[in-house]
């Protein structure tokens, strides 16, 4: 387990530097249209769902843990690719006072994001299998409660890095983003080398491991797995799927906004980033304690009323305002995430047919990326027609129905048909 934590410590690390937080802010600092951002975070999106056509590659390996190990790498050795080139362009800018190609670098960015998030995905999927077989099921919620507090730890130690090298000022990110891309690489290598180390997954018989490896499904028995055995994971599924697109319609552009718009520095946006990743750190072990003995569905809606609120105060306040708004906003934010993601994961680790789980949580995570790239298209259309007419504050309003719509929707159904409550609270 300790192993595990250290390792998730490093990914996190690896994705706050890669991810596309700081890209979107980047955007905005550096005036680039909105589109950019659009499929800067769209496009891994789709990529994500199409790892739905590695079913048949993942039902048919050995060992989930090298499976898992090798696709990671593969994934994360993908961005040396744009980081390199930034480096090489960065160099040939300064030597010969050329400016930055920053849209064709931009365009390279995106199209590793995409491949990078297909090859990740698939991996993240044997990642989920191998733990679900792993660790014992009694000790999922506290597990993920810790493994969260040190994740978000980390995060928070890497937006205090990059705040300390983006500088205070605009235009101060140059040099502080080589650096961040080095520090990205080799928090990749040590995470990548740290899960080579964990155990694979315990031993089963073969009855069931010919159930597990089944290598091919039919529509017809995907069709009937969904709605028969996992007819109760198949609705979280759906639920998560429409939240995240709910969610998605603003979140990628918020980054954009505080640096385009409230003219917030790349520091400042790295500073308020460190106050959620404080806030899922601190609270993550509560979440994770109170998840193992009572109903995670209390958990899960107050994760999403607080997601669900969390665009109001931008689309009310002054600029001025939201320099003091944004920092407490942000830090609840962490705690609200941090509340969805451990009682949603442990739902759904209840939930998933053993033997099937891989099956089930590849078409999870492709809807779940389907319903990202969806919002996020959706998002920066309506963007683009606010921004002609009220700026962004008109998208925050309509973000925060769509996601209470959504939110208060589920909750009615899961109140009245769900029948697991007490099986969870067990």
């Amino acid at each position: 387990m300790y192993l595990l934590w250290f390792e998730g410590a490093m990914a996190m690390a690896f994705e706050t530097w890669v991810g596309p937080g700081y890209m979107s802010a980047l955007a905005g600092e550096l005036k680039i249209p909105v589109i950019w951002v659009t499929l800067l975070t769209a496009l891994p999106w789709v990529g994500a769902s199409g790892q739905i056509l590695a079913l048949s590659r993942i039902a048919q390996i050995q060992s989930l843990r090298r499976f898992c190990v090798k696709l990671a790498a593969a994934a994360r050795l993908l961005w040396a690719i744009p980081i390199f080139a930034g480096w090489a362009a960065g160099l040939y800018c300064m030597n010969t006072g050329k400016p930055f190609p920053i849209e064709a670098w931009f365009t390279l960015t995106v199209v590793t994001a995409s491949i990078a998030s297909l090859v990740g995905s698939v991996s993240g999927i044997a990642w989920l299998s191998w733990m679900r077989r792993l660790i014992p099921s009694i000790l999922h919620g506290r597990f993920f409660g810790v493994r969260q507090g040190f994740t978000m730890g980390s995060v928070m130690l890497a937006n205090l890095i990059a705040a300390a090298l983006l500088g205070y000022q605009t235009g101060g990110y140059r040099i502080g983003l080589a650096i961040i891309g080095a520090l990205a690489l080799t928090a990749a290598f040590f995470s990548t080398r740290w899960l080579s180390f964990v155990p694979d997954e315990p031993s089963v018989s073969p009855g069931v491991i010919d159930e597990v490896r089944k290598p091919n499904y039919t529509i017809a028995e995907m069709v009937a797995l969904f709605k028969g055995e996992g007819r109760s994971f198949s609705k979280y599924m759906i639920f998560s799927a429409c939240f995240q697109m709910a969610v998605t319609v603003a979140g990628p552009y918020f980054p954009y906004y505080f640096t385009h718009e409230v003219k917030i520095s790349l520091s400042t946006f790295a500073f308020w980033s460190i106050l959620t990743n404080l806030g899922a750190f601190v609270s993550a072990r509560f979440w994770g304690r109170t998840l193992d003995r009572s109903d995670p569905h209390r958990v899960l809606w107050a994760g999403c009323l607080l997601i669900s609120l969390s665009p109001l105060p931008y689309a009310f306040a002054s600029f001025q305002a939201q320099y003091y708004i944004g920092p407490i906003e942000y830090f609840f934010n962490g705690v609200a995430w941090s509340a969805f993601q451990i009682a949603m994961l442990k739902i759904l680790y209840r939930e998933v047919p053993k033997a099937t789980d891989t099956l089930f949580f590849s078409v999870y995570t492709a809807l779940f990326g389907l319903g990202g790239a969806l919002g996020t298209f959706g998002g920066g259309f309506l963007a683009d027609q606010f921004l002609k007419l009220s700026g962004f504050q008109t998208l925050w309003w309509v973000a925060s129905g769509i996601r209470l719509s959504v939110f208060l929707s589920a909750a009615y159904y899961f109140s009245v048909h769900s029948r697991i409550p007490a099986k969870l609270a067990s």
